[in-house]
């Protein structure tokens, strides 16, 4: 479409016609989305007609990485909503199940129909989904050399955005807010910083992560106290495991107020990771034995665990071995979710034609990647910097969730108010302490928001019932909370 023809529809515009505007801006996005290469219009099953434009294809990173993405147009407005990236984490599981599990517009049934996502989050943003790094999902590099790392994923990312908006230059001027869950805590706000560094895209506003790993050291001492704290380890084994790990010192100084930082900060004195004590290390072990001697399903604690739901076989095989990699603390599959119908679907013929996938590539839920998971311990640095960059966050976490808990959330953020800064408009300051939040009437969760004399904003939340995957447990509560993150027009408050 050329400039002319734009000119021409923008000269109809009045400006006391706010739905003629909207109009004309859906009639030039339209007539673009025919010519578009990448837009998907002959999907297979569906049991609605989609009042959306999406698009499905590959982007180009570096060094012959091509990565697999999957654009849901706004239901509204589309040249003027905000642009949402999202990841899904592993290292290694596919952003798709997000689009289709999660906060997507579309679910999968189990005969291979696709139903509407009541819950979708593109009724009012722009949703973009990346499977990244190479060898996730449909994502794929020429020369097959898949050893990578956070860094390089963040580069990778960062030149696939580029290669996105290349592909859809109306939408550089949008806000831009990256999302995503797990692992993705680490690779997100690396790319961010990059962002910040590249001044492109120009418009990044946030970042929005969901039991996200943040730190390798606090999340795995952290799920030791979760256990304890839920009655999952006994008292008796528990209070073997802080004598002989040294934790003799976890209680609170008497002289300290319940609230202070430093009470947080001993707590994690406690170390369950490179503590080289022999009694520490065969505590440990032991636990570690009988976590595993029965099937706790630590996405969600609540939920029953359905492993024998899964059916990819290389896939519990490819999870294990990474998990072993990851975490000293064994864990399983997130065996609540039953993959087998979204397998099945993403693998047809004739969804991946429609997908502009060939159809020799494999879709699997996680794959193993040849990943180096102990480059980043944590992201503190790259948090701390966006913060003094004036961009918002929000760490959010499903409450029933031991592999990413809420614990460890919030001792990450308590770290950052200790955080010592030569400007004093960059430090975190408490707004808004300990409370409840409401969805429909009933508590939601609970947050904590803090604010910075800079502009920026940081809100911790909880989300009641849920576990690793919330859009997954409690799809409404989550829609709403970001939402709210994403409209949050005052920084003194959240709600």
């Amino acid at each position: 479409m050329s400039l002319l023809n734009i000119a021409a529809i923008l000269s109809t515009m009045t400006a006391s016609s706010s739905s003629s505007i909207q109009q004309s801006q859906h009639l030039i996005s339209n007539m673009n989305h025919h010519n578009h290469n990448d837009l998907v219009d002959d999907l297979i099953g569906l049991n609605f007609r989609p009042n959306f434009h999406h698009y499905s294809g590959f982007l180009s990173a570096l060094n012959d990485v091509y990565l697999h993405y999957w654009f849901f147009e706004s239901q509204q407005n589309p040249l003027n909503d905000p642009l949402v990236l999202w990841l899904n984490g592993g290292p290694g599981c596919s952003s798709l199940v997000g689009a289709l599990a999660e906060n997507g517009p579309f679910r999968i049934n189990s005969n291979l129909t696709v139903d509407y996502n009541p819950h979708t989050w593109n009724t009012n943003v722009n949703m973009l989904y990346i499977e990244t790094p190479a060898q996730v999902g449909f994502s794929y590099k020429l020369d097959q050399n898949y050893q990578t790392n956070d860094n390089e994923t963040a580069h990778m990312n960062l030149a696939a955005l580029k290669s996105f908006y290349r592909k859809f230059p109306n939408f550089i001027q949008n806000d831009f807010y990256i999302t995503g869950e797990s692992y993705a805590g680490i690779f997100i706000p690396m790319l961010a910083t990059l962002i910040l560094d590249d001044h492109y895209p120009p418009n990044l506003k946030g970042f929005a992560l969901g039991n996200p790993l943040l730190d390798q050291n606090i999340n795995i001492n952290s799920q030791y106290f979760y256990l304890y704290s839920h009655g999952i380890i006994d008292e008796k084994i528990w209070l073997k495991l802080l004598q002989f790990c040294r934790c003799d010192h976890h209680h609170r100084n008497k002289k300290q107020p319940p609230s202070s930082s430093s009470s947080s900060s001993s707590v994690r004195n406690c170390n369950f990771i490179t503590n080289k004590s022999p009694l520490c290390q065969q505590a440990i072990n032991l636990l570690d034995i009988y976590m595993n001697s029965f099937d706790l399903n630590l996405y969600n604690i609540n939920s029953d665990c359905k492993q024998e739901s899964i059916h990819d076989e290389l896939l519990l095989k490819n999870w294990k071995e990474s998990s072993e990699k990851l975490n000293k603390l064994m864990i399983s599959l997130p065996c609540a979710m039953d993959e087998h119908a979204l397998t099945h679907w993403l693998n047809k013929k004739s969804v991946k034609k429609s997908l502009h996938v060939p159809s020799k590539f494999h879709w699997s839920f996680c794959n193993k990647v040849d990943y180096d998971r102990n480059e980043t311990k944590s992201v503190r640095t790259e948090i701390e910097r966006l913060i003094d960059s004036g961009i918002n966050g929000l760490l959010y976490a499903g409450d029933l969730d031991v592999v990413c808990n809420f614990l460890g959330i919030q001792w990450f953020v308590d770290d950052l108010l200790l955080k010592e800064s030569i400007d004093d408009n960059n430090k975190l300051r408490p707004m808004i302490n300990h409370t409840y939040w409401k969805y429909n009437g009933q508590i939601g969760g609970f947050y904590k928001h803090y604010t910075t004399d800079g502009g920026s904003n940081l809100t911790f939340a909880t989300i009641r019932g849920a576990g690793h995957s919330t859009a997954v447990d409690k799809p409404a509560e989550t829609k709403y909370l970001f939402y709210k993150f994403l409209n949050q027009k005052n920084s003194d408050k959240f709600f």
